[in-house]
């Protein structure tokens, strides 16, 4: 099954053009629920059963919600499923097996401006500055676009004969684009911690300058994983795309 829940929001005032009242909002953008019966089984017909649902908060933050249920009981040392219902061992109708959450937003800098500098887009027109004015008045924001995720994720399982859940995921992710000057670019592709093991997880940096038909800079990958730093040479698409020159150095850390 799938489906998709709205709600209505009464207007303040009704709109004097089509004198509605109410305003249609959606409050979970899509849910799901599966799950399948096999009367050809001999054992083990009802299968388990998935559940999902995703909403979308101020046009910009997304969450992401899926879980998974058990009907059968489950083995305390092998945590195999068993042709007993769970219902009948432990007195619920579902065993939850595993979940996880996801929740993430991100924002331009025009997003940015608009929350926190109260800047809207005008309502009349406005005159068109001239080609000299367009490079004097071009404006560039410290923070170009950023982008934060959450994700949590465990299982229920059995461990030593006790019913133990278990966080396999449970991390913050931040990436982002800043300009440090007209020319210099600092980008974050990923940089997050895990609560669970508590550590960093695969940061990847990012320092460019731009050389008008050209594009120079340093990535590094600091994580012990990993531990990597490149440098590059390359052609803007932009201005010389038809020219195709990397030049490009990795260095590997030894371990």
């Amino acid at each position: 099954m799938t489906g998709r829940v709205e709600g209505k929001w009464r207007k303040s005032e009704a709109d004097t053009l089509t004198g509605e009242k109410y305003r249609n909002i959606v409050l979970i953008n899509n849910w799901t629920l599966s799950g399948d019966y096999n009367m050809a089984a001999d054992s083990l017909r009802l299968s388990v059963l998935r559940a999902g649902a995703n909403t979308t908060l101020f046009k910009l933050v997304q969450l992401t919600w899926a879980a998974t249920f058990d009907p059968y009981t489950a083995d305390s040392t092998t945590n195999a499923r068993l042709n007993r219902l769970e219902w009948a061992e432990n007195r619920r109708f579902l065993r939850l097996t595993n979940m996880s959450f996801n929740i993430g937003g991100s924002a331009t800098s025009q997003n940015l401006r608009e929350w926190f500098g109260g800047q809207k887009k005008p309502t009349t027109p406005q005159p068109q500055p001239s080609q000299g004015q367009q490079q004097q008045n071009v404006r560039r924001d410290f923070v170009e676009a950023i982008s934060i995720q959450y994700n949590f994720t465990f299982n229920n399982k059995y461990q030593n004969g006790k019913d133990t859940t278990i966080y396999s995921t449970n991390e913050l992710s931040l990436a982002g684009s800043f300009n440090l000057t007209p020319k210099w670019n600092f980008r974050i592709t990923r940089v997050g911690y895990d609560f669970t093991n508590k550590r960093l997880t695969f940061p990847d940096f990012t320092l460019s300058r731009d050389l008008h038909c050209w594009e120079m800079g340093i990535n590094w990958q600091p994580a012990p994983e990993r531990r990597t730093w490149a440098f590059f040479l390359r052609v803007k698409p932009s201005s010389l795309g038809f020219i195709s020159i990397p030049a490009r150095k990795t260095v590997f850390d030894e371990l």
